[in-house]
């Protein structure tokens, strides 16, 4: 096996069909693996009593390709469609692996993230119902090979000396976004904080708030607004230290840093704040971050330079000077969504709606309370299928939880819904302390304002189960409620 080998993960279902499929694909790929070009993993070929989540994860963590065989099955398997799917956009977001889907057979998942991903067969027909299944397995097979050999390539060119970057670099993920609605007093305090002269430690600030509610937006528009007053503005994903290390070596290339191919952890840290403490005027943002005390390791203590964090969590302890996201308010998100459905020009005001039309799109938005990410869907469904916005008014009050689950072909800053980022929100909590999970269902049965602690614990003999230990014990509450400040679900207030 060459050093060229390119690792290839394959996510699929356990269903017979599936895993029969996927057996007649290996023997197409046989030949490439022959030749040392490639190593193919699959979670069906761990060994009996090792732990498989962990293996799968670290497979995928070096995996150069991931490979996404799209069934029914697949998408009804937690493993594949809520774990080895997201982490393989995530690993592609970053440029760390490429994802191939390959539909084995029919289902629908137009809408879905993948929808942006070329699917082979080429042709778009799942590999089942062609004629002779050798001539589609065949064009698979091709289409991964093609994939090998560029990434061969890459790796290969890659060993060449670096160049040294082109001043001004921007580094940003995103495009800017056209309906960017309001959010001028946050942009204008994040200015005036990063330019208010001070002393010469790296300015810090974090902005926080519910998942949905815009930070990401917010980072971005900020960054487009000033990048004139930078040489550099870099992005780095740090929802996890994997995720983050992975982020560093992309960037390191685009700095011209050489890195050796095994630098651990550290080492890639330790190369990104040597480039910071050594450079000026620039702009680092660091998104979806939730392990504060790593900043440490990655930002000098002193430089010129600014940091802006995204993140969930209200307390941000002495690392950063915090700055909350709220909900809009209801005609900021009425202008959202007639901007975003399109009924008016992409920075439109209110005067250039019909009276009608902002009326709706007030009582949209109070049926969202004001929630950007459910503003956003709306709007994308309104445009894209033309209804009005009383029509759409009229069918969210009666397909609540249907609407909410459907984002929008056009979404790349944030391709999930309403519902998978909540659940998604809702496991994580469940991890960390589940306790929090339960307080956070009791909340939903309460007025949200004004909650105070004394009726929790006065009530603690009503309840039973969980709900009865957290609210016996202060520190258990306590613990509860600082759980989800982390995730920015509950105001707390003393």
């Amino acid at each position: 096996m060459t050093s060229e080998t390119i690792k290839i993960f394959f996510s699929l279902a356990h269903a017979p069909l599936d895993q029969s499929l996927f057996g007649e694909l290996r023997k197409h790929l046989a030949a490439l693996k022959l030749q040392g070009l490639i190593e193919m993993w699959y979670d069906s070929a761990i060994s009996a009593g090792s732990n498989d989540s962990d293996i799968i994860q670290s497979y995928m963590h070096r995996a150069n390709i991931i490979v996404l065989l799209i069934s029914a099955d697949f998408f009804d398997s937690q493993q594949c469609a809520e774990v080895e799917m997201q982490y393989a956009l995530e690993r592609h977001m970053i440029r760390a692996a490429h994802v191939i889907p390959v539909l084995l057979r029919p289902t629908l998942w137009q809408g879905l993230p993948l929808e942006q991903y070329s699917p082979l067969p080429a042709n778009g027909k799942p590999v089942s119902i062609w004629d002779n299944l050798d001539s589609a397995l065949v064009e698979v097979a091709k289409g991964i090979h093609q994939v090998v050999k560029e990434i061969a390539a890459r790796l290969t060119g890659a060993r060449r000396p670096l160049k040294p970057p082109q001043f001004p670099l921007y580094m940003l993920p995103y495009r800017r976004n056209p309906f960017f609605t309001d959010r001028e007093d946050i942009l204008a305090e994040l200015h005036r904080s990063f330019t208010f002269e001070q002393a010469p430690q790296t300015h810090i600030q974090a902005l926080y708030g519910l998942v949905g509610i815009g930070k990401t937006l917010l980072a971005i528009e900020y960054a487009y607004r000033h990048q004139h007053e930078y040489q550099a503005i870099l992005w780095l994903n740090a929802a996890s230290r994997e995720l983050l290390s992975s982020s560093i070596v992309s960037l390191a290339d685009h700095l011209g840093i050489p890195l050796p191919d095994d630098a651990d952890e550290q080492q890639r840290f330790a190369v990104i704040q040597q480039w910071l403490r050594h450079h000026d005027r620039w702009l680092l943002v660091l998104d979806n971050l939730d392990d504060f005390p790593m900043l440490d390791q990655l930002i000098p203590l002193y430089s010129s330079g600014h940091v802006l964090l995204i993140t969930h969590s209200q307390a941000t302890g002495p690392f950063a000077s915090a700055v909350p996201v709220a909900q809009m308010t209801i005609e900021e998100g009425a202008l959202l969504l007639l901007r975003r459905a399109k009924l008016i020009p992409e920075q439109g005001s209110r005067d250039d709606a019909s009276e009608e039309n902002f009326l709706q799109a007030t009582a949209i938005a109070q049926e969202v309370e004001g929630y950007p990410l459910a503003l956003d869907q709306a709007g994308a469904y309104i445009e894209e299928t033309q209804r009005s916005l009383a029509a759409y008014l009229k069918l969210y009050r009666q397909r609540q939880a249907a609407l909410l689950s459907r984002r929008g072909r056009f979404a790349d800053d944030h391709p999930d819904p309403v519902t998978t980022t909540l659940a998604v929100t809702f496991k994580k909590i469940a991890q960390v302390d589940p306790h929090a999970l339960e307080l956070l269902r009791l909340f939903a049965f309460l007025h949200p304002e004004a909650l105070p602690d004394e009726m929790i614990m006065h009530g603690a003999s009503a309840l039973t189960g969980a709900l009865h230990t957290l609210a016996s014990d202060p520190l258990i509450l306590d613990d509860a409620i600082a759980t989800l400040r982390r995730f920015s679900l509950v105001q707390h207030h003393a």
